[in-house]
Order: C-alpha cells, then structure tokens, then sequence
C-alpha cells in the first residue's frame, strides 16, 4: 500500500507546530544549547530505533558525497533552530508570535529557494502566497 506524501507533510507539520510548544514550555527552564543537544539526541535515538525496525533498509553506504553533505546541512540547521527557538521564547516571546514567524518564514523560504537554485516552477499563485504569509509574519511580530 502506498501513502499519500501529503499525509507525511500532514505529520510533520503538526509535528512543527508541537515542536513548537514544546520549545517554549521548556524554554524557561533549561540552558538553550543543552535544551538543543537533548532535542538532538532524542531525535538519534529514535532515528536508530526507526532504522533498526525499517523492512527496506539499504546501508551499502554507496550514496553520492554529496547527499551526505546536505543531510549535514540540515542538521546544523536543525540544531540552530533548536537554539535560536528556545533562545527567543526564553526571553518571554509568546508562542503565538515565535511560533507563525518560525512556521512562516520556514513556509515561505522553501518555494523561494526551489525557484531561485533549484530549478522548479513558481508561478503568481505562489508568489502571492508567499507575500500572504510575509505579511502575516510582520502583522503578528508587531503585535
């Protein structure tokens, strides 16, 4: 059976926004790079849990250097997110400020991005869009 790619977009972005929460529930409580390296770990942890249960797994390591490159990229966005995020909301940011600025320049970055170097299509709709969302950002930071 095959699942629809929008029910994993579904997944991660509810799990974004309790990421979210979470973030600024523990925010006041914990230093910002430990709160970091916790949310790092666990996220190991159940990545090797994951893996270890995967019927498909393919560890030939023959991937392009490349693919291993940008997956390092993303960790160091990941961990950078973590700190920066528990940063602003230990300063008292509410999340419903912290939480749509993150989600809405993370909304609206990609499609820029994939436009600009990646080649794929961005059409009026998009742009629109993506104006709709920069505006939201700068209606609720004022706030």
């Amino acid at each position: 059976m095959t699942i629809n790619p929008i029910i994993y977009a579904v997944i991660a972005g509810i799990s974004m926004g309790l990421w979210i929460i979470f973030h600024k529930l523990a925010s006041a409580h914990i230093p910002q790079v430990l709160g970091a390296i916790t949310v790092s770990a666990v996220a190991v942890i159940a990545g090797v849990i994951i893996l270890l249960f995967q019927k498909d797994i393919s560890l030939n390591f023959s991937w392009p250097i490349w693919a291993f490159v940008f997956v390092v990229c993303a960790g160091l966005c990941a961990i950078s997110l973590d700190i920066f995020t528990l940063k602003a909301f230990s300063m008292n940011l509410p999340a419903s400020i912290g939480g749509p600025l993150i989600v809405g320049l993370g909304t609206a970055l990609p499609p820029l991005i994939g436009a600009l170097f990646l080649k794929e299509p961005l059409d009026w709709q998009a742009l629109g869009a993506i104006a709709m969302i920069t505006i939201g950002c700068a209606i609720l930071a004022t706030k």
